[in-house]
């Protein structure tokens, strides 16, 4: 209502205090009075958890300095009419630069955007229906370890800053150290352009701005490579039965049960060593495996199955052992399971070979090959858990197809005769 505002407000005795505290000159005692009740309402609000007499009590108190510093210096310059004062302390001009790019940049959000937050964003829509098929756990782990080393080669992380020639340098450097097959190497630059794909969906075509229907990666060429013989990721018979006979003398319900159980149904390994006593069944005299998908457990194609027990695990006492067993999981460990599998079989089975393929390839290509026993496509693709796209995926959907399956079963020879 009259001039004595326009005297100012700023003390100067505070603006003196505030300094010597940013200088470290006053002690403990002395900072108290000017910021201690401000770190003292931060800490019951669970903002901070210093106290005083540390130090990092301490830092905090010169940190508050600094800020009501600044902020009574623009006090005193809007007191003079001047609205346009920036922070004059280094690290809070630097910080309000960055704000003022940031706002210049068309849609900024994305420019912070990394890989990871696209996988876990990808994660999310599927759990809920949306953007396809949910990935298993270890196609997740595979994908994220070549964004590792994708982000290594680039040095960053930043999805919408890659760019054809990022990707050709890395597949060149690739190529060029020759420790990784030619497949291996299209397989990476093809998880890298899966990702960019999901980052760019759910970016709205914003991602990458000149390439709105695609990605980078879309144009890079891939490496070619020849086909390998599926021989030399089979088992022969005199393997698959020295593997079987040795495993008889296995200790470990694992490595005694799990060789001859992919050996006779071409299930993958994961498939089997998260089996519990009540997946083991009977339906008018045929016993049957319930491969299951959901509460941690999954399939490749991410749909269970139930597959027949094979006459050659019935003779080899798999049944009755299976009875033996309490309620719960038929195999010990978990995740590594598999892993301390293909061990027993290196060290203990095949200790002087080098050139053993792992048993998921091994015995799953060769069981694929006895199905050519008469039994039907349809079958035979249900009872491996593969894919063809079509309404036989669901195939084995009631009791008397699964009785029908059985009796194809019955057709597939026992590996170990």
């Amino acid at each position: 209502m009259d001039d004595r505002h326009a005297s100012g407000l700023v003390d100067d005795v505070l603006v003196e205090l505030l300094r010597a505290g940013i200088a470290g000159n006053l002690n403990d005692d002395a900072l108290e009075p000017l910021v201690g009740k401000r770190i003292e309402r931060y800490r019951r609000l669970g903002n901070t958890t210093v106290v005083k007499g540390s130090s990092e009590w301490r830092t905090l108190a010169r940190a508050l300095c600094v800020s009501e510093l600044e902020a009574l210096a623009r006090v005193a310059e809007r007191d003079e009419g001047d609205f346009t004062g920036k922070p004059e302390n280094p690290m809070l001009a630097a910080a309000v630069e960055q704000d003022e790019i940031a706002a210049e940049v068309t849609d900024a959000e994305f420019n912070a955007l990394t890989f990871e937050q696209v996988i876990q964003e990808k994660e999310r829509l599927t759990a809920m229906g949306l953007g396809g098929r949910q990935k298993s756990t270890s196609t997740l782990i595979k994908y994220r370890n070549t964004v590792h080393d994708f982000e290594h080669h680039r040095r960053s992380k930043k999805i919408a800053t890659v760019t054809l020639e990022e990707g050709e340098a890395w597949r060149n450097a690739m190529l060029s150290e020759g420790k990784l097959s030619r497949k291996t190497i299209g397989d990476k630059l093809a998880t890298i352009r899966a990702i960019l794909g999901w980052g760019q969906d759910q970016c709205r075509g914003k991602l990458f701005p000149t390439t709105p229907k695609g990605t980078p990666f879309d144009f890079l060429e891939m490496p070619t490579h020849e086909k390998g013989d599926s021989a030399d990721r089979t088992y022969s018979l005199k393997d698959a039965r020295h593997l079987l006979t040795s495993a008889r003398t296995a200790t470990r319900a694992s490595n005694r049960w799990i060789p001859w159980i992919i050996a006779h149904t071409g299930a993958r390994v994961n498939e089997i060593t998260v089996l519990e006593k009540a997946d083991i069944f009977e339906l008018e005299g045929h016993w049957f495996f319930h491969i299951r998908v959901g509460d941690g457990r999954d399939t490749k194609t991410h749909k269970g199955r139930k597959v027949p027990v094979h006459r050659a695990l019935i003779e080899e006492g798999f049944i009755d052992w299976v009875k033996a067993q309490p309620a719960g999981k038929l195999f010990p460990g978990g995740k590594n399971e598999d892993q301390r599998i293909r061990e027993w079989i290196k060290e203990k089975v095949f200790p002087d070979r080098e050139d053993m393929p792992p048993p998921n390839h091994g015995f799953r290509h060769l069981f694929e090959d006895a199905l050519y026993a008469g039994v039907s496509q349809k079958a035979a693709l249900y009872i491996t858990g593969r894919s063809s796209g079509s309404s036989a995926d669901d195939y084995g959907g009631s009791d008397l197809r699964l009785l029908e399956i059985a009796a194809q079963m019955d057709h597939v020879r026992n590996i170990i005769d």
